[in-house]
């Protein structure tokens, strides 16, 4: 159980650092998205774009990179709502990934359930029967001579 514990403390919290790199990821998208013909003019003319996109917007180096790696078709079609909505999937995901990790209880109640799925998904009746032995006796007296071979 150990064991278990400590993979599914890894995977919840690799899991939650994605979310939390792409939460600030998105809010990098949405100020460009909010301030798209300044974003432009910025891409356009200037000599070193990302410096000056994370001068102008405070933006990180990460959030100035994603901006510039998108193509500016996509980012005209970028909608706040759905950059909001993806934004809130994403902080639900956060909260519940945050509450597992503080709580032992539901660790423990999580790992509960996923030992109870994998025991209904690969578990089966078993195969070998279990024989019950009697109890050996004492054992017949051997004897040993030289002639008997």
């Amino acid at each position: 159980l150990a064991y278990r514990k400590t993979t599914v403390t890894r995977r919840l919290q690799y899991r939650l650092d994605k979310v939390l790199a792409r939460l600030h990821i998105l809010e990098g998208l949405l100020i460009a998205y909010l301030n798209i013909d300044e974003v432009i003019n910025i891409i356009r003319y200037e000599d070193e774009p990302k410096a000056e996109l994370i001068k102008r917007f405070g933006l990180s180096a990460d959030q100035a990179e994603a901006i510039l790696e998108l193509k500016l078709r996509h980012l005209a079609k970028l909608e706040e709502m759905k950059i909001r909505g993806e934004q809130d999937e994403l902080a639900a995901e956060r909260d519940e990934l945050q509450s597992i990790l503080g709580s032992e209880d539901r660790m423990r109640e999580l790992i509960k359930e996923e030992l109870l799925a994998d025991a209904e998904t690969y578990g089966d009746d078993r195969r070998s029967p279990i024989v019950e032995r009697k109890r050996p006796g004492p054992s017949p007296k051997l004897t040993w001579s030289p002639m008997t071979r």
